[in-house]
């Protein structure tokens, strides 16, 4: 089971923060933080990644918060 509790994820990123991929096959979609899962980040889209299955992120470097 995911743990979502802690609503402080890493040093720069917020649980409800939108951040944009920077690295591998999803480069350049936008995603919300939802939670971490030790390095992990958990982050979802709506569409295909979904609050029930999150896409895990290796670490908050292969994101970066999206601009306003």
């Amino acid at each position: 089971k995911r743990s979502c509790n802690n609503d402080n994820v890493g040093d720069s990123m917020k649980k409800g923060m939108v951040v944009l991929s920077k690295k591998g096959h999803d480069k350049g979609t936008l995603y919300v933080v939802v939670g971490q899962e030790g390095n992990f980040l958990l982050l979802c889209d709506g569409k295909n990644k979904t609050l029930a299955k999150p896409k895990k992120k290796k670490t908050i470097r292969n994101v970066r918060p999206k601009k306003k």
